[in-house]
């Protein structure tokens, strides 16, 4: 039996000091990953690029984040 270990990561996104989304992300250490996206406030959000780039980011670190959890991962023998 493997034992996997999992990591909730919440990172709100903010325009001008207004929340306009959340981008939550949830790892394994044997690299499965599981992101959800929510938009509080679609007319801010998409009023402008910065918001859509923050997400992009973030996606983007996920990715990394989910290839080097399974660098690492060793399922036990047993």
């Amino acid at each position: 039996m493997e034992k996997v270990n999992t990591t909730n990561t919440t990172t709100d996104i903010y325009v001008d000091n207004e929340k306009v989304g959340d981008f939550t992300l949830t790892t394994s250490t044997n690299g499965t990953m599981t992101a959800s996206f929510k938009i509080d406030d679609p007319t801010a959000f998409h009023g402008t690029s910065e918001a859509s780039q923050d997400l992009a980011n973030l996606v983007s670190s996920a990715v990394n984040q989910s290839k080097a959890l399974l660098a690492d991962f060793e399922a036990s023998k047993n």
